[in-house]
């Protein structure tokens, strides 16, 4: 992994250096090192670049389009001019400002701004090896156009190409490496709505005015997540599914005509929803050319035509004595077969039932200084002292570095999954070029500004702005005490990139993880040591949405450069729930309204009214929810997906009940079906009763009607006046005579036995869906 250096500086060669480093880098470039010629002693030899990528972050803009890059770059070649011997200096590398030495002209010329390395490169330090092989490594930022078409929106896929080449160096000159690569290793997130399917090299030649020169050809594939799009689409396909389901009432019911304008309405408001949700470009035009707004164009066409077909129909003059027409001999036709029958339901048309945030050394002063504090930092600072060197008289002695993190205060971009921490920095390492005898100066210590010092430059490896030390942590002042020991303590903003799970919203977690390390220096140069810490009880206002559970650290060594110490930081928050106890309510009361509804009485047109305003309901708590809940990648809030199904129980409930409002009566003389058995059955018990809500239709007897009991009592009044024969006649018939219920009204009341039972059987099955959906809902840890 790559890490950063800021300390470097560009080489004095008026002075002369103290250390081994400086005496060597005064060597080499101090002499006759010329930076504007190429490094090569034949000046018909070509130099060989070799460049690796590491791709850090990126940011897709769909409305340009446009890929935007946060890169490390390594730019690898061998300088014939940079070459010593081991056995005479004792090192094997040395870090020199890349301001110092040559270095390839490397441009992008497809970029949208564009420019050289050094203006979409910047921090280049350069590592030399004691045979010449330089290496530079360097944090870059490319905006590259892409091409996409999202006419297959939401299953779209976008390419993005960037171009390297050398600027005015033919390819006999300078030569990009086929060995170039791009690492997608130490990505550190995904984007939340693309997945990055492909990222290769190609190296290509390419003649300009009959002159070769060899170009690098990056190529981006990427691939939209299809997650949350489900939840996004299936109101739509409901709607479609409420049209076709109205068509099943009859055609001079007001509910018809009511549900077709309110369905034609939602499909011109989804029609605009859809349109904002879907990128366009140049003239790839989506409302022209994607297929889902085409889809429920056509939709919204067919809406029309049924009501306009519903309000011709209603108004269509009754075929009197007029010949018959084609129309109604094929619908009598029809009529006349099973299916038919079944198809059509012929009702009753006299019975049409209705629906509905500083001291500066100054060496440059001529006079002698007035206190002993000053004269002690010009004995300190204005001689030999070199900033740009490691603090240690032996070079093969190791800087031991303490690092602490006191974080001060956080927050939380839930869209970009980074959690931003304000922090002071603790650093304090021993600097023995800086003591001095409290006996001569009577002061026990200093305050220095820090950039007066060399200080160890740790890099945030994940800061999205690829900030070294300096941009994420402020001017800061340092103490130095008599012994040489340095403490620093800046504020930083530093940046951790965080992993979650969605699914469990509003119950879930954010892990965030956030490296800090050296930069070409190992653990022979600088040791971090094993007491730095991380603490989080300096905040005194916790965050209003997330809770900083725990925070740890870890001495680490990342991978491939295993000889680079680093720290990491681990932090978890977890979100507070008390506030969306209050936002989950009004959609958990819709569910209970849809299953009292079920003991309305499916004639009931309220109980239609209900079902298509919880309809709507479901429809707009399902878009506040996706404004409210966060996404990323393929994984979809469970509770979004709850609240779709239960829009679709919803809607089953309502087709449900419009054919339950139309089912024809079972014929006298037909055979008895197994729903009416089982519905009879149910209710010759007492539970049934109950459950059923009615009386029990098995047996005989059956109470009378008022006009039944009425002719009763006047009978039994007269038979006390009568004479005797008439008064035997009375008191002989049997017993168990009684009035008998018309064979019309009893069959009616069996048919509303089998019309309730499939109305309870419908809320015990929805009641079970739901109950399901709940324990899917919750958290396997709070089950």
């Amino acid at each position: 992994m790559i890490w950063q250096v800021d300390y470097a500086v560009a080489i004095d060669c008026d002075g002369e250096p103290t250390s081994i480093d400086g005496k060597l880098r005064k060597k080499l470039l101090c002499s006759n090192y010329d930076k504007s010629q190429r490094p090569v002693k034949d000046h018909t030899t070509g130099v060989n670049i070799t460049l690796l990528m590491n791709v850090k972050n990126y940011y897709l803009s769909e409305t340009r389009p446009g890929l935007y890059l946060s890169v490390w770059m390594t730019f690898d070649w061998r300088d014939e001019f940079l070459t010593w011997s081991r056995a005479e200096y004792g090192l094997d590398k040395l870090t020199i400002a890349s301001d110092d030495i040559w270095r390839p002209s490397i441009v992008t010329y497809n970029e949208r701004s564009v420019g050289t390395a050094d203006k979409t490169c910047h921090n280049f330090e350069c590592e030399v090896k004691l045979n010449g092989n330089v290496s530079c490594t360097s944090p870059c930022s490319y905006e590259v156009m892409c091409n996409s078409n999202n006419a297959d929106w939401p299953f779209d896929v976008m390419s993005c190409s960037l171009y390297l080449t050398s600027w005015l160096e033919k390819a006999n000159k300078l030569h990009i490496s086929d060995r170039s690569n791009v690492s997608l290793q130490y990505l550190a997130m995904a984007h939340s709505s693309w997945k990055l399917l492909l990222a290769n090299t190609t190296a290509l030649a390419y003649d300009m005015e009959n002159d070769p020169f060899t170009l690098l050809k990056y190529s981006f594939k990427f691939e939209r997540h299809m997650g949350v799009y489900s939840a996004i689409l299936t109101p739509g396909f409901l709607m479609i599914a409420v049209s076709l389901a109205v068509l099943w009432l009859n055609s001079g019911c007001n509910e018809r005509l009511y549900i077709l304008c309110a369905t034609c309405m939602g499909h011109f408001t989804y029609t605009q929803y859809i349109y904002w949700h879907v990128p366009y470009h140049g003239e790839d035009v989506p409302k022209l050319r994607n297929m889902i707004l085409i889809f429920f164009r056509d939709s919204l066409f067919i809406n029309m035509f049924m009501l306009v077909f519903t309000i011709i129909l209603r108004h269509t003059v009754p075929k009197t004595d007029r010949p018959e027409r084609l129309v109604d001999k094929l619908a009598f036709r029809v009529a006349a077969t099973s299916f038919g029958r079944v198809l059509l339901q012929p009702i009753d048309p006299l019975g049409t039932p209705k629906v509905d945030e500083n001291g500066a050394v100054n060496c440059d002063a001529s006079d002698d200084p007035l206190t002993k504090e000053a004269k002690l930092l010009r004995n300190l600072f204005c001689f030999n002292y070199d900033k740009s060197e490691r603090p240690v008289k032996n070079h093969n002695t190791a800087v031991n570095v303490t690092a602490s993190m006191h974080v001060q205060n956080y927050d939380v971009s839930e869209r970009e999954s980074i959690l931003h921490l304000y922090v002071w920095m603790s650093l304090s390492w021993r600097d023995e070029y800086l003591n001095w005898d409290r006996t001569e100066y009577g002061i026990d210590k200093l305050i220095v500004d820090s950039s007066e010092l060399w200080r160890p430059t740790f890099v945030a490896f994940h800061n999205l702005k690829s900030g070294n030390g300096d941009s994420a942590c402020a001017s800061h002042p340092c103490e130095v005490n008599q012994t040489g020991n340095v403490l620093c303590v800046p504020p930083c903003q530093y940046e951790a990139l965080c992993v979650r799970n969605t699914v469990n919203f509003p119950f879930d977690d954010l892990k965030c993880t956030m490296f800090l390390g050296t930069w070409l220096e190992d653990f022979n140069q600088i040791n971090i040591s094993r007491i730095s810490n991380v603490t989080t009880r300096h905040i005194e206002v916790q965050h209003t949405e997330w809770k900083l559970q725990s925070a740890v650290i870890l001495h680490i060594f990342l991978p491939d450069n295993t000889s680079y110490p680093a720290l990491e930081y681990i932090f978890t928050l977890e979100r507070h729930v008390a506030i969306y106890g209050a936002i989950l309510t009004p959609g958990f009361l819709m569910v209970v309204i849809n299953l009292a509804v079920l003991w309305m009485n499916c004639g009931n047109n309220e109980r239609l009214y209900i079902l298509c305003a919880t309809c709507m309901g479901h429809f707009t708590y399902m878009e506040y929810l996706y404004w409210r809940v966060p996404y990323h990648g393929e994984n979809v809030p469970k509770i979004l997906l709850f609240f779709r199904d239960s829009l679709i129980i919803n809607v089953l409930m309502l087709v449900f009940t419009i054919i339950l409002r139309h089912t024809a009566p079972k014929a006298a003389d037909s055979s008895e079906r197994l729903v009416d058995k089982l519905a009879h059955r149910v209710a010759s018990t007492g539970l049934g009763r109950v459950f059923l809500q009615t009386d029990d239709v098995t047996d005989g007897k059956q109470p009378g009607t008022a006009e039944d009991e009425s002719a009763e009592r006047e009978n039994a009044t007269r038979s006390e006046h009568a004479d005797g024969d008439t008064v035997n006649l009375v008191v002989d018939a049997p017993e168990h005579t009684a009035p008998v219920v018309p064979a019309g009204r009893a069959g009616q009341q069996r048919a509303n036995v089998v019309i309730i039972f499939m109305d309870r059987m419908m809320f015990v099955c929805f009641t079970f869906c739901y109950v399901f959906m709940i324990c899917s809902l919750l958290p396997k840890e709070m089950m």
